[in-house]
């Protein structure tokens, strides 16, 4: 089974899927500078994105399947609430100082779980924009292989992850695994000029907005936020999470696509 390609989600150069993306994850971020202890006004925020994201997506690219992008962002709101609730609810690494509206359901606000949707769509996007140049197929110990690719996810996020939910506040083992799982994956997944440029792009934005919404908005707190709020370790993760999802996120779409396809052609043949 080989790699996906670089076709697929933003093969148009990724250009105005990123804008578009960018600015529905801009918008709430904006709010959340300014009102994230208030989740009704976040709610409305963040729907009034939502609606405008698609809108704007259905005129850019009405030659696709909206049902495809539906399923797509909603795999993306699963996966980051996921590792949300998982690193905060089960192993409290870090804490949401903004009020959530069922606490006793979620330490988290409910909003900000839909609003990872958003966060990784937009990241998928940007990782087909034209700006950082053409993303080649991951090729993993010299090969295109899915299992591989896998493989090696699997090798650089379970060690990290059990180490940070033990380690989480200690000032060297909480961020060291992450860094050798990005030099791990740079050798072994053949990182290449346009990962490097990703990896770059994720190590000042994200920390930045990070700190912002540490500092400004209120939004959540670390241990260890040596750097205006933000630990070492998570700005680490921004670096290896933007290649990983550049892989699985493009992996996940192509699969959600065949599979639509099918099923829409087994209708039309039943019918």
């Amino acid at each position: 089974m080989s790699a996906p390609r670089t076709e697929g989600p933003g093969a148009d150069g990724g250009g105005a899927a990123a804008l578009v993306d960018g600015a529905a994850v801009a918008m709430v971020g904006a709010a959340v500078l300014v009102v994230a202890d208030r989740p009704a006004v976040m709610w409305a925020v963040l729907l009034v994105a939502l609606v405008a994201r698609f809108v704007l997506w259905r005129r850019l690219h009405p030659e696709r399947s909206l049902a495809v992008e539906l399923v797509f962002f909603a795999v993306c709101a699963v996966v980051g609430a996921f590792n949300d609730l998982n690193t905060v609810a089960l192993h409290g690494v870090y804490r949401y100082t903004a009020p959530s509206e069922l606490p006793a359901l979620s330490p988290i606000p409910l909003w900000m779980l839909l609003y990872w949707g958003l966060i990784l769509r937009f990241v998928l996007a940007l990782t087909r924009w034209h700006g950082l140049g053409a993303p080649r197929p991951r090729r993993v110990l010299g090969r295109r292989s899915i299992p591989r690719l896998l493989a090696l996810v699997a090798a650089v996020i379970v060690p990290t992850r059990l180490v940070l939910f033990a380690r989480y506040e200690d000032a060297l083992w909480s961020w060291l695994p992450f860094a050798v799982a990005l030099g791990v994956f740079a050798v072994v997944g053949r990182v290449d000029r346009h990962d490097l440029r990703l990896a770059a792009l994720a190590l000042v934005v994200g920390p930045v907005v990070e700190a912002l919404f540490i500092r400004v908005g209120h939004l959540h707190a670390y241990a260890l936020g040596w750097l205006f709020g933000v630990p070492l370790w998570i700005v680490l993760w921004w670096a290896l999470s933007v290649w990983i999802w550049k892989d699985v996120g493009a992996l996940a779409h192509a699969g959600i696509e065949r599979a639509l396809g099918r099923l829409r052609a087994r209708r039309v043949s039943t019918a």
